[in-house]
C-alpha cells in the first residue's frame, strides 16, 4: 500500500487579529493508503510555523509532510482581522459631583474589527486615566481615556469619553443618549 494524501482532521481556530501567534497544537493529520487504511502522521511542518505573527496577507494554513519518500500538502483556510477601533458597549456613568470619585468598573469596552465583528475586552486589560476611584474635583466637562494594547502589532487603541463634573449643591442632569431606530414603527 502506498499513501494517496494526507486529511486534516482537526484544526485551531481559523480566524485571527493581526499579530495573533500562529498555535499549531492541536492539528491532527492522518495519511490515507491506497489499501483503506489510515494512520495518524506524526511528523509535519505547517506555513506558517508554530510562533509566526500573522499578517492580513494570509489565507490559508498549510500542513505538509514527507511519507515514504513523497511530499504531500493540505491547507484550510484562515481569516485574519484587523482591529479598527475601540467602542463603548456601556460606557459607565457620565455625570457627577465635585468631590465623587470615577466610577468606570462596570463600563464595557470592545474592540471592532474589519470584518464588523467585535470582542469585548476584559476589564482588567484596559489602561483607564484617571483611574477608577479617582476623586474628581475640578468643576466642568472632563475626558478619561480608556487604552488597550492588544499586541505588538496592532498596538496600542484609545478611546475618550466625556463626564461632566458639577457643583455639589447643583443638579447634575444624565448625559443624553442617541437612540438609533432598528426598525422604525409607521
Amino acid at each position: 500500500p502506498v499513501v494517496k494524501e494526507i486529511r486534516i482532521i482537526k484544526h485551531p481556530d481559523s480566524k485571527y487579529i493581526v499579530g495573533d501567534k500562529f498555535d499549531s497544537t492541536g492539528i491532527e493529520v492522518v495519511s490515507l493508503y491506497s489499501n483503506g487504511n489510515v494512520e495518524v502522521v506524526k511528523v509535519f511542518n505547517t506555513t506558517p510555523a508554530h510562533g509566526t505573527a500573522m499578517t492580513k496577507e494570509m489565507t490559508n494554513i498549510v500542513v505538509s509532510a514527507r511519507l515514504d519518500d513523497k511530499d504531500f500538502q493540505v491547507g484550510y483556510p484562515i481569516k485574519v482581522r484587523e482591529v479598527k477601533n475601540l467602542s463603548f458597549t456601556r460606557p459607565g456613568k457620565t455625570s457627577y459631583k465635585q468631590g465623587e470619585t470615577l466610577e468606570v468598573a462596570n463600563m464595557v469596552v470592545q474592540m471592532n474589527l474589519d470584518d464588523n465583528t467585535s470582542k469585548v475586552i476584559n476589564y482588567g486589560d484596559l489602561t483607564i486615566e484617571p483611574a477608577h476611584g479617582t476623586v474628581l474635583s475640578e468643576i466642568g466637562t472632563k475626558k478619561f481615556v480608556v487604552s488597550y494594547t492588544y499586541n505588538e502589532t496592532v498596538g496600542t487603541k484609545t478611546l475618550e469619553q466625556e463626564i461632566v463634573v458639577a457643583d455639589p449643591g447643583s443638579y447634575v442632569a444624565p448625559r443624553a443618549i442617541e437612540l438609533v431606530w432598528i426598525n422604525k414603527p409607521k
